[in-house]
């Protein structure tokens, strides 16, 4: 699930007047799911997140697009839109994944987490 929040008491950084946003990607218990699992990154955030991520770092290696072709076609084991389960109360983490990175960083882990009850928030 992805959201975003707002807070209108600080303005967005670098200089900016609007008031900051905070894109927000959370991984919970599910009580079912259903479809495909969710692309590591949809084409938009694929464009604006892992793209340039990949370019920047350049991976050490010449030519990158086999690299990227693959984050474009890779699944997690996510899936979108299921309900919560039913828990009561839940550890809660909130993990911010560091300099030049996004908010699919460490999936992985945040998937592990999840399966374990816990309701993750990556923000960036």
């Amino acid at each position: 699930m992805n959201f975003e929040l707002v807070d209108a008491s600080r303005p967005e950084l670098p200089g900016g007047d609007a008031p900051r946003r905070i894109p927000v990607m959370a991984w919970y218990p599910a009580a079912e799911v259903s479809g495909e699992p969710r692309l590591y990154a949809k084409p938009k955030e694929f464009e604006h997140q892992v793209k340039p991520m990949r370019e920047w770092l350049n991976f050490a290696v010449e030519d990158i697009s086999g690299i990227l072709a693959a984050y474009k076609s890779m699944r997690t084991n996510s899936y979108e839109g299921g309900p919560v389960k039913e828990l009561g109360k839940v550890p809660t983490l909130v993990f911010s994944h560091g300099g030049f990175a996004y908010l699919q960083t460490n999936t992985v882990l945040m998937e592990h987490l999840a399966s374990h009850g816990y309701l993750v928030l990556s923000i960036s």
